[in-house]
């Protein structure tokens, strides 16, 4: 009865304060005040479900007797090796390259854990006030009744990480007491360093910068007393690996990004988007937590890669048929995406508004890289692909084929920032399936080149496809500087 007068206490104050107060000037302000509302009505709702006499909370110590627990690992696997910096933990086969590494005033570390027996989901809700998605196994730490603070961390060692990338992980903690903090490690020196991470929305994002040399990767937690247990689950390292061979020091890349049944985890924006809003949405988006200063783990040794330091021949940079399972130097999650790009192969989606046609100028083979998926609305989200920074000695033109099936799904092609972007798809033609030679020109100034979508409800489908040069006469500009 408390609990449900509450409640309609809450929704009267709510309703009567969207009420006078003048009009709204702006589709996009009205749509603020609406996320807005929402998001204080969300908090509102919580507080007075937790306030009841109906509902409890969970001690660090009821949630590790509910917990089952299995070992985690202490034994990295090798990234080179088959292991994975992308993981669950929810099964034996992962072949996580992630292990249990002891620092500080040494505890067990982390564990495999699982709720197995009963567990009151609203109890745990009202334990704290984060979010956590309980998919199948996680990781857990705490609990324990020693007479002193432990630590408990995971690392995985990143072999060479060309241009930037992001680490990303869901974190839950019972309360504000343990500190969370997120390291790197160069191979040539035993001192981290770390940055300690503020309580934004899970999943939490960090961007690590390029370095050359390898490094370790430490996600720890410290200070979790008696009373306090955390979790961590869902983690992604996305960027592009890359190994130095031989006194020359020549650099080959990989991509190893994953294409899973949805995009991952995400903040969410907080208005809808409008024709116009991509780039600023995405912008928006942008406020991601910097953990260390693009300089903290650059190193002398870092090279050229091409006739300028840290950027690639525009050829090799943009120049991508996605025919070989990966994304080659472009991020499917770009900086500002809230969503990523997925790689295809073969034919995708439904018979109306799927990717259903070969590019006929790549019938060979059929990879591309797309967004959208059937009975999901991605509306809100904002898809990213990213370059890698390039140079060009002379201005040329950026082409690329471009699938689009329906009304909706907008793509913008930005240069160097999210403030130029000279292209934007054009109408629907429901003659053609695929739309080639959509072209942007590139000048000397140009470094780096975003493919921005949004707009991708439910049931719809944009794809890119064959991302090569021309020069000014519109012929094969790579061919010709090889």
């Amino acid at each position: 009865m408390v609990f449900d007068f509450l409640l309609l206490f809450l929704l009267i104050r709510i309703t009567n304060s969207c009420h006078g107060g003048g009009q709204y000037s702006t589709l996009a302000a009205r749509n603020r005040a609406l996320a807005y509302a929402a998001q204080s009505f969300d908090a509102d709702f919580h507080n007075a479900k937790c306030a009841s006499e109906d509902y409890g909370f969970y001690r660090a110590k009821e949630l590790k007797r509910l917990a089952t627990e299995y070992e985690f690992s202490s034994v990295p696997i090798a990234i080179g090796s088959g292991g994975t910096a992308v993981c669950g933990f929810d099964s034996d086969e992962e072949k996580c390259a992630w292990y249990n590494r002891q620092v500080g005033t040494q505890g067990p570390g982390f564990k495999r854990a699982r709720f197995e027996s009963f567990f009151d989901v609203d109890k745990f809700e009202c334990t704290s006030n984060r979010i956590f998605a309980f998919e199948d196994y996680f990781l857990m730490a705490g609990g324990e009744d020693y007479d002193r603070d432990i630590s408990a961390a995971i690392e995985t060692r990143i072999p060479c990480q060309f241009d930037k990338a992001y680490l990303k992980f869901d974190y839950w903690s019972n309360n504000e007491t343990p500190v969370l903090k997120v390291c790197v490690i160069p191979e040539d020196t035993p001192d981290p360093q770390c940055e300690e991470s503020h309580m934004d929305s899970n999943p939490l994002t960090f961007e690590i910068p390029q370095s050359l040399r390898p490094f370790r990767l430490r996600v720890q937690v410290d200070s979790i007393g008696k009373d306090d247990i955390v979790f961590l689950d869902s983690i992604r390292y996305e960027g592009k690996f890359c190994e130095v061979y031989g006194p020359e020091k020549k650099n080959t890349t990989t991509t190893r990004t994953v294409a899973n049944a949805a995009p991952t985890r995400s903040f969410k924006p907080t208005k809808s988007i409008t024709d116009n809003d991509i780039v600023y949405s995405t912008t928006e988006s942008i406020k991601k937590k910097k953990v260390f200063g693009t300089t903290s783990i650059v190193h002398s040794e870092d090279r050229d890669l091409g006739s300028q330091q840290g950027k690639l021949d525009v050829c090799e940079a943009l120049s991508c048929d996605f025919n070989h399972g990966d994304s080659c130097y472009y991020s499917l999650s770009g900086l500002g995406g809230t969503a990523e790009w997925r790689i295809g192969e073969h034919y995708f989606g439904n018979p109306h508004t799927g990717i259903h046609k070969a590019n006929p100028i790549d019938q060979r083979m059929t990879g591309f890289a797309f967004v959208g998926l059937d009975r999901n609305d991605f509306s809100t989200e904002v898809f990213v692909l990213e370059s890698a920074r390039f140079f060009t000695k002379e201005p040329v033109y950026l082409v690329f084929d471009l699938y689009q099936r329906s009304v909706g799904p907008q793509l913008r092609v930005c240069v160097n920032s999210f403030d130029n972007c000279p292209y934007v798809n054009p109408p629907l033609n429901a003659r053609e399936f695929w739309r080639h030679d959509q072209r942007i020109l590139l000048d000397e100034e140009a470094e780096k080149v975003y493919f921005i979508a949004g707009k991708v409800g439910r049931n719809l489908y944009l794809a890119i496809d064959n991302i090569r040069l021309q020069t000014s006469d519109f012929e094969d500009y790579c061919s010709q500087v090889l």
